[in-house]
């Protein structure tokens, strides 16, 4: 548990290779007692603890569609993901596509640069959309209780974030373009 220690032996740190054609590594979520590790073309869950040599990766989704890995977001009891194909929830096991009345606006959009963060109720997203054959910057926001959502436009969001206690957060969003934050 020494995080300066790099030293690969049985005793001290270690490394796993990740194997398969899935493509880069894009994130690490602690999630349900696990990691899953998101690449490109598929999620990974990597059970270690305990002794290293019964460390384990289990490939368990491999997606069509690539995942944009700054959308990955933590959302209490499931993950939030964009991928090429839609917007996917992630309970450990399975995906399922949500929000799909959004996939017209989503296709032949690339959202590499796409962001999530999540309050405890509402999801918000930052993703290019095709709106009237413009792509323009959106935040999109869904409120995971009343399962309903709305798109905000007309920021270049190069970031965004929430600040603040537990029960009272504030979103931060970062507009590049215009070299301001708004709260």
């Amino acid at each position: 548990f020494d995080p300066t220690n790099w030293s690969v032996s049985l005793t001290e740190g270690g490394f796993i290779n990740f194997t398969g054609d899935e493509g880069r590594l894009l994130k690490a979520v602690s999630f349900l007692g696990y990691v899953y590790v998101f690449r490109e073309y598929g999620i990974l869950r990597v059970v270690a603890d305990g002794d290293q040599q019964n460390f384990s990766v289990d490939n368990l989704y491999g997606m069509h569609g690539k995942i944009y890995g700054d959308s990955v977001t933590l959302c209490g009891d499931f993950i939030v993901m964009v991928t090429s194909l839609g917007i996917y929830t992630f309970n450990g096991l399975n995906a399922v596509k949500i929000l799909s009345e959004y996939d017209e606006l989503l296709n032949c959009v690339s959202n590499e640069d796409c962001k999530g963060c999540y309050d405890g109720a509402k999801l918000y997203l930052s993703l290019n959309m095709n709106i009237d054959g413009q792509i323009e910057k959106v935040i999109l926001v869904y409120d995971l209780k009343k399962k309903s959502s709305y798109i905000a436009k007309g920021l270049n969001v190069s970031d965004l974030t929430f600040f603040g206690g537990s029960v009272n957060k504030t979103l931060c969003v970062l507009n590049s373009g215009a070299k301001t934050l708004y709260f």
